[in-house]
């Protein structure tokens, strides 16, 4: 009966413990391209060839181009501010739950 409880508790950790990361990554490619538009509309027509002008899915755009693998500017470092405050939000939120529901 202790093993079955055991498999439970740790089934249930992961699962609390896998939508922070998840989210946190779809969050980051959806921020870096549309920050990295915003910020960097020159580059991306350039060598993207995407206009800022065009629909509301220009991250799946851009995101998908590949000369942002060597992209180095404002636009990847504030993703990435914003990917950890988001993920330290979700730990924060699940690790108060947690807790709680253990009392």
């Amino acid at each position: 009966d202790r093993s079955i409880e055991g498999a439970r508790f740790s089934y249930h950790a992961v699962l609390r413990a896998l939508p922070a990361p998840i989210f946190a990554q779809i969050l980051h490619l959806i921020v870096f391209g549309e920050l990295v538009v915003a910020i960097d509309p020159s580059f991306m027509e350039t060598y993207c060839d995407i206009n800022s002008s065009t629909t509301s899915t220009i991250w799946l755009k851009a995101i998908r181009c590949e000369a942002l693998a060597e992209y180095e500017g404002d636009a990847r470092y504030l993703s990435g501010v914003i990917m950890l405050a988001e993920m330290i939000f979700c730990v924060l939120i699940s690790s108060v739950g947690f807790v709680f529901r253990t009392k």
